[in-house]
């Protein structure tokens, strides 16, 4: 029964081609993890996982080819992605065990049979393989104890040294208690605040840890709940010193991304998820230079966020009054300057907004995100911009009407 639901759609279309292919290739073939726990949970999985028992690099160039999909190989992890033309991803693994020479370092892996496979996984109800195509096992394989944790919706880890071995796994466990409403068992908990207090996160590089950071900043509106929860384990001090969640900070994200919805009317090119991520790492930092800059540089960001971080930064200094005003030269103008192209003296429409009467929604956006105590009247500086040197003069400052809910309380323009 369980495995006839494995290929109700979106992936029913891979019975035939996935069978052919592990016939053809003399390899055993398990769906593993989040495949048949999702499915023993009611929920349609939204990755599809393989284990492969035997040679991985071929069978993924193999089931590419038939599903006429591009293949990503990593020869050392022995490991495959498989991008379909419709975006589905099949993420493939050779059975293998691994082992961890440093607490944060990355694994050394060797091939191994699927029971080996299973024990080396982050938690129990991850620990779950189905065979669905060649020699396999018949039934469903799990470590003891798996589907009672599952069954009572508990994030248990296999061994005490779990998360020493990889802290990334600290991260996972609390995206995995917002998204399928689990918890975390008492002594999995202090196993997490133990490794985060011996420092073991240090060992970990930021590319790694934003790329987990990111799966947990999808989930939307409880992402303030996911912080809260990290931050009660110590990780965001672990992560940066100076760096928590509050609920004023909470209060601050929700404020910000409101008027993030006026922007986007406004901004059509403006990317949605690079707004929102953005805006969290705003308020995570509350307006604290140090802590910004260390959690950017830490995070080893993507070219594009960083950019779109230090500009709206940038527009929040110069517009808050508990702010100190500092713009910084770049290639590019700042976004909240465009209506000093022409040189003009005072205040003028921005084209951001399309001309229209309304101060700046950029600015006011990152006002409500990087500046809580703005009051909707403040004080700004006078900026013109020079077109040909791209050079930035300040008038001395004068008081702008302001306001944060999408429409300005004169016309004047930021």
């Amino acid at each position: 029964m369980l495995r006839e639901q494995i290929w109700l759609p979106p992936w029913a279309d891979l019975r035939q081609p996935l069978e052919a292919v592990a016939q053809g290739r003399g390899v055993g073939v398990y769906v593993v993890g989040g495949v048949p726990r999702d499915i023993l949970l009611e929920r349609i999985p939204a990755d599809f996982d393989l284990t492969v028992v035997g040679e991985t690099s071929g069978f993924a160039r193999a089931l590419a080819g038939e599903l006429d999909a591009a293949v990503e190989i990593n020869k050392r992890f022995q490991t495959a992605e498989i991008t379909l033309g419709d975006g589905r991803r099949i993420d493939v693994a050779a059975s293998r065990s691994e082992t961890y020479e440093s607490p944060g370092a990355l694994p050394r892996v060797r091939p191994a049979d699927i029971q080996t496979d299973l024990q080396r996984r982050d938690f129990t109800i991850n620990t779950l393989a189905l065979g669905v195509a060649g020699e396999v096992h018949p039934g469903l394989l799990a470590a003891p104890g798996a589907l009672e944790d599952l069954d009572s919706k508990l994030i248990r880890t296999l061994h005490p040294r779990s998360f020493e071995d990889d802290p990334i796994r600290i991260l996972r466990a609390v995206r995995f208690e917002i998204s399928h409403g689990m918890s975390m068992e008492e002594a999995t908990w202090f196993e997490a605040q133990e490794a985060l207090e011996q420092g073991h996160l240090a060992a970990v590089s930021g590319s790694r840890i934003w790329r987990e950071m990111e799966l947990l900043l999808n989930l939307g509106d409880h992402v303030s709940t996911a912080l809260h929860r990290l931050e009660e384990l110590g990780f965001l001090e672990a992560l940066v010193p100076g760096l928590g969640w509050s609920a004023s900070q909470a209060k601050t994200l929700s404020a910000a991304r409101s008027v993030a919805s006026i922007l986007a009317d406004h901004d059509p090119e403006a990317s949605s998820v690079r707004v929102d991520r953005g805006l969290i790492l705003l308020a995570l930092a509350a307006g604290d230079d140090t802590v910004s800059e260390a959690l950017i540089l830490r995070l080893a960001l993507p070219r594009s966020l960083r950019e779109t971080l230090g500009g709206w930064k940038t527009a929040a200094h110069s517009q808050g009054r508990f702010c100190e005003p500092r713009w910084q030269r770049a290639r590019s103008t700042p976004p909240c300057d465009r209506w000093t192209r022409r040189n003009s003296p005072g205040w003028r429409r921005s084209r951001a907004t399309g001309g229209r009467p309304g101060s700046c929604l950029k600015s006011r956006l990152f006002v409500a995100s990087s500046c809580v105590s703005v009051p909707p009247t403040c004080w700004g500086p006078e900026r013109t911009l020079d077109p040909r040197s791209g050079a930035l003069s300040e008038a001395p400052w004068r008081r702008v009407s302001m306001g944060v809910s999408g429409r300005s309380r004169s016309s004047t323009m930021l």
